[in-house]
């Protein structure tokens, strides 16, 4: 996965979320994950964003780095509104997502269904339980969709976190 086709699945993630808006879109990356995307090393972060950067300009447009004002030392990676649009006139979102996500904002949401829609997909399924109300789940063919999906259940429902299978592996390993 490149850094350019996770930018573009956020942005289509969102418009799953809320639709379409001719907005600019900022997202947010460590380190270690810009350097997985751009598949360079930190000492070559720098020069490598700024390629990243002329390389999309006639896509995503004049895209702006800043630092996160957190203090976490995040990379702040913001879209034009234009290229938000093109994003939008250009790509569509997956059927997967959309019926992820539309499942996952439902209040029929349960393990179960979640797991099912899944297997509605494909049937080869990986499923990695963190606790009673924590699991992992993805498909072993990465075609149908590259990402991990981190879902907790809490007293609102279920939440998600969408990670890369690299950056997956990062945040169990810091986590155990």
């Amino acid at each position: 996965m490149t850094l350019e086709q996770n930018i573009i699945d956020n942005i289509l993630e969102c418009e799953v979320k809320i639709g379409h808006n001719s907005v600019q879109f900022t997202v947010y990356y460590p380190n270690d994950s810009l350097c997985e995307l751009l598949d360079c090393d930190e000492d070559n972060l720098i020069d490598a964003l700024s390629t990243f950067k002329s390389n999309v300009r006639d896509t995503l447009g004049d895209v702006v780095l800043t630092t996160a004002q957190d203090g976490s030392g995040r990379v702040g990676i913001t879209i034009p509104a234009s290229g938000v649009d093109w994003v939008s006139s250009n790509y569509k979102p997956s059927d997967f997502s959309v019926a992820f996500i539309s499942m996952i904002k439902s209040f029929e949401a349960t393990e179960e269904n979640i797991i099912s829609l899944f297997n509605s997909f494909d049937s080869d399924v990986v499923i990695e339980r963190e606790n009673e109300a924590e699991f992992a789940i993805y498909f072993s063919n990465e075609s149908i969709d590259p990402y991990v999906y981190f879902i907790e259940q809490n007293d609102f429902g279920f939440e998600y976190h969408r990670y890369t299978r690299e950056a997956y592996k990062r945040a169990i390993h810091n986590h155990n």
